[in-house]
């Protein structure tokens, strides 16, 4: 379940906005719209983004879906680059990185995860658990001009060296350390809920998109 999701300089959108499932104090519906978590928050089961034409409504849900891609579908090559589509309308904004946040909740616990990238590298990026004790499980940085990646793991997380080195190893500095799990053979069970999550989220429905081809998908899946 997403409880936050954030995004700075993508598309149209300049500053941070962020899109919130947390539900307000009214109880009005409340068995029918409101789902009662594990960490005792109250998560609304829909939301609505309305606004006028050009607004940044579809921007919102092309950056959810450049996240899942950049966890589930990773660079084969150093070369590669993302899909890096800054602010345009600001004399600055072009030459900052975006940046986006996601916060959610996979097998109880609940997870905050924020990627900041440019257009040939992933920058920094980071995954922590809030639920049920707050900790972090790793942080990344990146240095542009070696185009090598640096992985550091929390004090509370206990992996073999020799896992740590081929996760790194692994990680491209156009890959997310998620997309470099995803191509590494190593148990890690929090890079794994986290990823299984990221793989599990439906494809983003816009106005043209092919719901029955997704129904179909859904129904030859389930057989």
């Amino acid at each position: 379940m997403i409880v936050n999701f954030s995004i700075q300089n993508f598309g149209c959108i300049k500053d941070k906005q962020t899109l919130s499932f947390e539900a307000g104090k009214t109880e009005h519906l409340e068995d029918y719209y409101i789902n009662k978590t594990v960490t005792g928050q109250r998560l609304l089961k829909l939301a609505l983004i309305y606004g006028a034409n050009a607004s940044g409504k579809s921007t919102v849900l092309r950056a959810l879906e450049l996240l899942k891609k950049l966890v589930d579908d990773p660079k084969e090559k150093k070369t590669d680059e993302l899909d890096f589509q800054p602010f345009l309308f600001d004399h600055n904004t072009p030459n900052e990185n975006t940046i986006l946040t996601i916060e959610f909740i996979q097998n109880g616990i609940k997870y905050y995860y924020e990627v900041e990238f440019c257009r040939k590298a992933i920058i920094k990026e980071s995954l922590d658990k809030f639920y049920p004790k707050k900790s972090n499980v790793y942080k990344r940085t990146t240095n542009l001009e070696r185009q090598f990646t640096e992985v550091l793991f929390g004090n509370t997380i206990k992996i073999d060296k020799t896992f740590e080195k081929a996760l790194e190893s692994n990680t491209l500095w156009n890959n997310t350390v998620l997309g470099g799990y995803l191509k590494t053979n190593i148990e890690f069970k929090e890079l794994k809920d986290v990823t299984d999550w990221f793989v599990l989220l439906l494809p983003i429905m816009r106005s043209h998109f092919d719901i029955s081809t997704l129904i179909s998908y859904t129904i030859a899946d389930s057989e």
